[in-house]
């Protein structure tokens, strides 16, 4: 928080340090105790991150400018638990850059430009337990890089340029809590046997190295579990024995990854027997025809990913008799046009089934036969265009089902009967038109519904109809502007559970109506989207009935026929427990007075990138509760109507005005600059109570001038000329030519005091630069002291006499200040000038 400041100009700059809204950082007010200062093209971190409250937890600097970091820049941050500085220009990082930092668990340093980690880089981060090195040119890794971090646990080194596995393997060696070393798409090639091997972490992930598998014959990796090993070399095609006998040496195994593998179907059993695996991903490996058995051989598989295979046939026969403990079956983005009924029976114990992006046209009543177990099952992308009420009759226990981007052109009723257990179903990106009576008959369970651009065009009065539980629903990207067509003025009253609410990005055509009692009976309603519609969606539009809303999105909002959008005046009413308030990139150009009267709960309120140039006190003075304002990228005006807004934003401890310090302002006559440094503190001026005082004055002077010359107009012209006479005195007087501009009288033990401070700033630097007597510099060698001095005093304009105790104990320093007080009694002007140099008791 702030707290006000004097107006001027030089406290204007202040006032952008103090302010709760900083120039560089944003404190997101849903995510208390993170800091965002990604992307603000940041150059030196320490200055930016200064202001920070030292309760933050997490700090987001990525996207930055950063070259390096400061010793001692996180001092102030000892809470801090995360830090992202990924995608910066770090070179090198310096001893100290992390002080303070015991407590950081997570540090993000991928996608800079280090070249190496030194002993000392990371010695502070003690508590450190994820740490993210990946996308730098790291061509080694000192083997006590990482001796301060005894709680490592994952390590990420991928797209750097380390060749030997035996220097990363010293460096990890006694990191006893390391369970994932990510070395992928390096240099390695070849390792050195060695005993630091032995402690390399649990998962190990050598993608995209030139390094043969014969290479880690005889390794001693006894609790490797988890090997990610894409393109392995030789190709599995071509020596699967050689693989076989390194995997079955790893005892622990149970987790392989071998994308691109291309070991053909008829060899996969020979893999399984050699393993004892339990996750297999088998990725983008060319499998066109999967039957006979092919992993029969794998008994104790629980998931199995073949994304991207090439497969067309999928037999039934390909599972063997029966994989009891396969769960997860991922065959995302493959050829399958068909699938035969009870393809998958053998699979008793699937949960997750994902069959996205193949081409499915349609999906016959035996296909998820033998399925009671399935909970997940993904179909995006399949091109189906139907589906019954048979479809799912075999999966009535799926609760997640996703159907979006397919070629659905209309939801007949009942088709979802089965799935009593659905409570999550997306059908967005289809081509649906209408919704029929009963379309969600029996999905008396569902809590997600995403009916995201479609072609929606027309809500009927039983489209929702038993969906008593349904708590989202995601109308987005639909066309229920375009004909205005609603059967019913209140097509949600049968939802009495939804919580959230999309109805962004309609296509509209004019003219633009939606129904007055559009939201009636939505009570309960939390969250309502209405983004990226225009304006004249709201000119009869009433929000009254959502008397629940918490959050509501008007960004974006664009001009209709009607003209641009504005708020009008009672827009808001009836929401009174607002607690969050959109308005982004709407084009607002002004603020009514009572615009947010209704509002007395809201507490974050977002007006970034409209058009207003003035923010007056009006609109915010009944947001007793507001705690957060972002007024980002609106072209303030620098005039006299924002003076309040100035002085309220930097002022007001209870709210944050985000990125405050970096808001600009242009008026008449004034180039743009920044908003806060912009001394506004003359507005505050009363003009009326100046222009009369100055008429007063005016009019009070002349006429007691007036009355002076009557009554005392010759004692007054002889005063004048008095006053004259004694002026020229002065004046010829004042113009005599003195050597120096200040005698200097100090004792012995000042005199390197003087000489390194006085002396070098009265006469080194600053404007105007004088000439100073000192007496040690300046004192004719062989003349008597007395006659030094009474010429040092007699040619200076000033006699500057530097008090200490030591000095009030000096018979010189007495004789100095007696001959200055000399020259002020017989030439009537006072040289003296006195300096205390420490405190002087008053007995003295």
């Amino acid at each position: 928080a702030s707290q006000s400041l004097p107006w001027g100009g030089s406290s204007a700059c202040a006032r952008c340090a103090g302010a709760f809204g900083f120039a560089w950082c944003l404190l997101p007010y849903e995510l208390p105790g993170y800091a965002s200062c990604a992307g603000r093209g940041i150059t030196q971190l320490g200055p930016a991150i200064a202001p920070l409250p030292n309760s933050t937890l997490w700090l987001n600097a990525s996207q930055n400018a950063l070259q390096g970091l400061a010793p001692a820049t996180f001092a102030h941050l000892p809470r801090l638990r995360e830090l992202w500085l990924d995608r910066n220009r770090i070179r090198a990082l310096e001893t100290g850059a992390f002080q303070g930092l015991r407590e950081l668990e997570l540090l993000d340093l991928s996608q800079n430009q280090l070249a190496a980690l030194g002993p000392t880089a990371l010695a502070e981060l003690t508590g450190l337990q994820v740490l993210l090195l990946g996308g730098n040119v790291l061509a080694t890794l000192h083997p006590n890089a990482l001796a301060a971090q005894p709680s490592l646990q994952e390590l990420h080194l991928p797209n750097n340029q380390l060749s030997q596995l035996q220097e990363v393997a010293m460096a990890t060696g006694k990191l006893a809590n390391l369970s994932l070393l990510d070395l992928d798409s390096n240099r390695i090639s070849a390792p050195c046997p060695g005993p630091g091997l032995i402690s390399i972490g649990l998962e190990l992930s050598l993608d995209e190295n030139p390094l043969n598998i014969s290479h880690l014959l005889g390794l001693p990796l006894p609790n490797l579990t988890a090997l990610h090993w894409s393109s392995m070399r030789p190709a599995l095609d071509s020596d699967l024995g050689l693989a076989c006998q390194v995997l079955g040496s790893l005892l622990a195994l149970t987790s392989l990854d071998i994308k691109h593998s291309k070991v053909p179907p008829s060899r996969l059993a020979q893999l399984g027997a050699c393993t004892n695996l339990t996750w297999l991903d088998l990725s983008t490996t060319p499998l066109s025809r999967l039957q006979g058995g092919v992993f029969r051989a794998f008994p104790r598989l629980e998931s199995l990913s073949l994304d991207k295979c090439k497969i067309q046939q999928l037999k039934q026969s390909a599972w063997g008799r029966v994989l009891p403990q396969l769960r997860v079956l991922i065959l995302r983005r493959n050829h399958l046009t068909k699938l035969e009924d009870g393809v998958f029976r053998p699979l008793s114990a699937l949960t997750h089934l994902d069959l996205s992006r193949n081409r499915l046209t349609y999906l016959y009543k035996g296909t998820f036969l033998g399925m009671a177990s399935l909970r997940t099952l993904l179909l995006q992308g399949c091109q189906l265009a139907a589906v019954t009420r048979d479809t799912f009759v075999y999966a009535r226990k799926v609760e997640a089902l996703d159907l979006s981007d397919n070629n659905l052109q209309y939801i007949k009723a009942s088709a979802f009967q089965s799935l009593l257990h659905l409570r999550t179903l997306l059908l967005s990106g289809n081509r649906i038109l209408t919704l029929q009576k009963w379309a969600f008959k029996g999905l008396t369970s569902l809590r997600h519904l995403s009916l995201a651009q479609n072609g929606l065009y027309k809500l009927s009065q039983g489209s929702f109809l038993g969906l008593k539980a349904l708590e989202t629903l995601d109308l987005s990207r639909n066309r229920l502007l375009a004909y205005g067509k609603y059967d019913s003025p209140a097509p949600f009253a049968s939802l009495p559970a939804l919580r959230g609410l999309d109805l962004g990005s309609q296509e509209a055509q004019p003219p633009v109506r939606l129904p007055s009692k559009l939201f009636q009976g939505l009570g309960n309603l939390q969250e309502l989207s209405l983004r990226d519609n225009p304006g004249g969606v709201f000119l009869n539009l009433s929000l009254a009935p959502l008397a629940g809303l918490l959050f509501l999105d008007l960004s974006d909002i664009y001009p209709s026929r009607e003209g641009p959008f504005s708020l009008r005046p009672g827009l808001f009413q009836g929401l009174g427990n607002l607690r969050r308030l959109r308005l982004d990139g709407s084009s607002l150009r002004d603020l009514p007075g009572e615009v947010f009267s209704s509002l007395a709960s809201l507490e974050w309120l977002s007006l970034r990138e409209n058009g207003l140039r003035n923010v007056s006190r009006a609109p915010l003075a009944g947001l007793a509760a507001l705690r957060f304002l972002d007024m980002a990228g609106n072209p303030l005006a620098c005039s006299c109507e924002n003076a309040w807004f100035q002085n309220w934003s930097a002022a007001e401890p209870g709210v944050q005005v985000a990125l405050l310090g970096s808001y600009l302002c242009l008026g008449p006559g004034v180039s743009e600059g920044l908003f806060q440094a912009h001394d506004l503190s003359f507005c505050w001026a009363d003009l009326g109570i100046v222009f009369f005082a100055g008429s007063f004055a005016a009019i009070s002077l002349t006429l007691v001038g007036s009355l002076a010359s009557a009554k005392l107009g010759w004692t007054l012209r002889y005063g004048f000329y008095l006053l004259r006479a004694w002026g020229r005195g002065r004046l010829r007087r004042d113009q005599r030519g003195y050597q120096y501009d200040a005698y200097v009288s100090c004792c012995a033990e000042d005199e390197a005091w003087v000489v390194h401070m006085l002396l070098a700033k009265l006469e080194e630097e600053g404007q105007p630069r004088f000439r100073l007597c000192f007496g040690p510099r300046d004192f004719a060698p062989g003349a008597y002291y007395l006659d030094n001095v009474q010429r040092g005093v007699s040619g200076s304009r000033k006699a500057l006499c530097l008090l200490s105790a030591r000095a009030l104990e000096s018979e010189w320093c007495s004789l100095e200040i007696h001959l200055a007080c000399a020259r002020a009694y017989y030439r009537g002007h006072d040289p003296l000038v006195v300096v205390f140099l420490e405190d002087i008791p008053n007995f003295r």
